[in-house]
C-alpha cells in the first residue's frame, strides 16, 4: 500500500503535512514503538521500514538523484527529524496550534517552527 500511494508519487508525497490522516497515525505509532521513551533497546527494524522508506523518498527527492549513499548515522537522525515532524503534522490537525509545515527544502533542516494559535481561549469567568 505505502508504494501504490506514496512512494509512486513525487516526493513530496511523503512530506507529514501531505499524509492522510490514517498514514499519520501508522508513521507516529512505527515511530514511537520504535524510538519512544518506552522504546525496547533493541530497536525493532521493521516498526522503522515504513518511515524510513518515506525518509528515503524524500532525500532521494531533495538531491536528485538515486542511489545517492547516506551513513547509518545520517539515516537515524533524518529518522528522528521525521518523527518531530510528524508530531507537528498531529499537532496542527488535532488541536488549536498551528505550526509551519515542512517543505522539500526545509525538512531535515534546522529550520524555525512558527507556532500560532488557531483560536484565543476563553478568559476565565466568561
Amino acid at each position: 500500500m505505502l508504494a501504490a500511494h506514496i512512494l509512486a508519487q513525487p516526493p513530496a508525497a511523503a512530506l507529514p503535512c501531505n499524509l492522510t490522516d490514517e498514514w499519520l497515525d501508522l508513521i507516529s505509532h512505527d515511530l514511537e514503538g520504535a524510538l519512544g521513551e518506552d522504546a525496547p533497546e533493541d530497536i525493532d527494524v521493521q516498526l522503522l521500514a515504513t518511515p524510513l522508506a518515506l525518509v528515503v523518498h524524500i532525500l532521494v527527492g531533495q538531491h536528485g538523484e538515486i542511489g545517492q549513499a547516506w551513513s547509518f548515522e545520517a539515516l537515524f537522525d533524518r529518522l528522528q527529524d521525521y518523527r518531530v515532524e510528524i508530531a507537528l503534522e498531529l499537532l496542527n490537525r488535532r488541536t488549536g496550534v498551528h505550526t509551519n509545515p515542512a517543505t522539500m527544502a526545509t525538512i531535515f533542516k534546522q529550520r524555525e517552527v512558527i507556532a500560532e494559535l488557531a483560536f484565543l481561549p476563553e478568559e476565565p469567568g466568561k
